[in-house]
């Protein structure tokens, strides 16, 4: 199965996949990331407080040599969760 189907990302003139993963909490492995990447995810959404930071080295692992290939979104927070809105 492929979900290579692809659509604008905003302004950019990027492309992105219809579908990306939310790597949330419970990620231990980036066999996951690299596994849809290969049937055509490009786009990973990740977070420090998802699984206490580790949802960040876990992508970074599953899409590594492929980092010019997809597109990473993240959050400005901590471990701990979201910083202090005048921050």
């Amino acid at each position: 199965m492929s979900f290579a189907s692809r659509v604008a990302l905003g302004r950019t003139g990027l492309r992105v996949g219809r579908i990306g993963l939310g790597a949330s909490y419970g990620v231990s492995a980036g066999s996951i990331e690299r596994a849809f990447h290969e049937r055509g995810v490009n786009y990973f959404d990740t977070s420090p407080d998802y699984s206490d930071a580790e949802s960040e080295r876990v992508v970074g692992e599953g899409i590594r040599g492929r980092r010019d290939k997809v597109f990473v979104a993240s959050k400005f927070c901590t471990p701990d969760g979201h910083l202090a809105a005048d921050s």
